[in-house]
C-alpha cells in the first residue's frame, strides 16, 4: 500500500495541467483515492498490478471536473476489466450539467407501477406521486427534468423495456448493470437526455468516458452513420428530417451518441439547438394528431412533406 501511496502522491504533475475546475483540489482527490484503496481490497489489487490505469484515472478525474468525494456520490474509481476505471454516477452527471450552465436544475427519478405518473406537456414539468414507504411495485420506466437557464423545462422518459434494450446492448450488462440497476438506469435517462441540453465540453467528455472507456455503450463502425447525418445537415435538410434520422437509433445509445459527438466542426451547438427545436415541434404534432380534431389534423397534414409525416407516424407509434 506505501508503493501505491507513493505513486499517488507523483501524479500531481499529470494531474493539474488537466485540471477543468479549480474547485477540485488535487490534495483532497488524492486523499479520497487512498480513502477508497483502503477499503476495496480488489480496487487496491488491480492499481497495483495495472497503475497505468490509476494514472489515466486521475487524469480523467480532473479533465472532467468530477470529485471523488464519496459523500458527494458523484464519482467512484472502480475495478473494471482489469484495469482502474473512473465511474461516474447519473447524480454526478448532473452536478456537471448544473454547475457548467447547461442547467439550473435536474432529477432522474424510476417510476414504479403503483406510482401515479402524468406528462403534463412541453413545457410544463410532469407530476410524480407516490407513497415512498408503501409498496410501490415493479419499475415500469424512469423520466429526467430539467429546467434550462432560458426557463425552459425539458423532460425525456424511458419505459422499462426501453432501458432493458440499453442494458442488453452495453459491455457493462454483466458488470454494473447486474449490481446497480436503479442506479444504471437513472444515469442511461440522463445520457439520452442530456443530448438536448446546451452543449457543455465536460458534460460530453463524462458522457463519452462512460460509454468507451467504461464499456457502458458499444463503440462500434458507427461512423457511416455520423457521416450521412452530417450530409444532411450540411445538405440543409428540414429539422425534422434531422431529428428522425437520429431517432432511428432510439434503441441504439452507442450509435446516437457518436453522432452527436460527432456533429460538423464549429456548429454543435446549432445542431443540438436544431434538433431541440425539431423535437419539440414532433411533440407539438404528436398531440394534434391525438387529440381527434379533424380540422387541425388536417391542417397539420398539410403542412408536412411526406417524409416529415412518416417521421411523425413512425415517432408516434415508438412511444405508444
Amino acid at each position: 500500500m506505501s508503493d501505491l501511496i507513493t505513486y499517488i502522491g507523483q501524479q500531481e504533475s499529470f494531474f493539474l495541467p488537466a485540471l477543468t475546475d479549480e474547485k477540485i483540489s488535487w490534495e483532497k482527490e488524492k486523499q479520497f483515492a487512498i480513502q477508497a484503496f483502503n477499503s476495496n481490497k480488489f480496487l487496491l489489487d488491480t492499481a497495483s498490478k495495472n497503475p497505468a490505469s490509476l494514472q489515466a484515472a486521475i487524469i480523467n478525474v480532473a479533465s472532467i471536473g468530477v470529485s471523488l468525494n464519496p459523500a458527494n456520490k458523484h464519482a467512484y474509481l472502480v475495478p473494471r476489466d482489469g484495469k482502474v476505471c473512473l465511474d461516474i454516477s447519473y447524480m454526478g452527471l448532473m452536478h456537471l450539467a448544473m454547475s457548467t450552465g447547461s442547467i439550473l436544475w435536474g432529477q432522474c427519478k424510476l417510476v414504479h407501477s403503483k406510482d401515479t405518473y402524468s406528462n403534463k406537456g412541453l413545457d410544463k414539468a410532469p407530476e410524480h406521486s407516490y407513497s415512498p414507504f408503501g409498496d410501490r411495485g415493479n419499475v415500469v420506466g424512469a423520466y429526467c427534468t430539467v429546467k434550462t437557464c432560458h426557463g425552459d423545462y425539458l423532460t425525456d422518459e424511458m419505459s422499462y423495456d426501453d432501458i432493458c434494450k440499453i442494458q442488453n446492448s452495453s459491455k457493462a450488462k454483466n458488470g454494473p448493470w447486474k449490481t446497480h440497476w436503479n442506479e444504471m438506469a437513472r444515469k442511461t435517462v440522463v445520457k439520452r437526455a442530456a443530448k438536448y441540453w446546451p452543449a457543455i465540453d465536460r458534460l460530453n467528455n463524462a458522457i463519452h468516458h462512460l460509454n468507451t472507456d467504461n464499456n457502458e455503450g458499444l463503440e462500434d463502425e458507427n461512423k457511416e452513420y455520423s457521416e450521412k447525418f452530417n450530409s444532411l445537415y450540411e445538405g440543409n435538410s428540414e429539422p425534422l428530417i434531422l431529428w428522425g434520422y437520429i431517432e432511428q437509433f432510439r434503441d441504439k445509445e452507442d450509435v446516437s451518441q457518436y453522432i452527436y459527438r460527432n456533429f460538423p466542426k464549429g456548429h454543435k451547438t446549432k445542431v443540438a439547438a436544431i434538433l431541440k427545436d425539431a423535437r419539440d415541434m414532433f411533440f407539438q404534432y404528436k398531440a394534434i394528431f391525438e387529440s381527434g380534431d379533424e380540422l387541425a389534423i388536417e391542417e397539420a397534414r398539410g403542412e408536412l412533406s411526406e417524409v416529415e409525416l412518416k417521421i411523425i407516424n413512425t415517432g408516434i407509434k415508438a412511444r405508444n
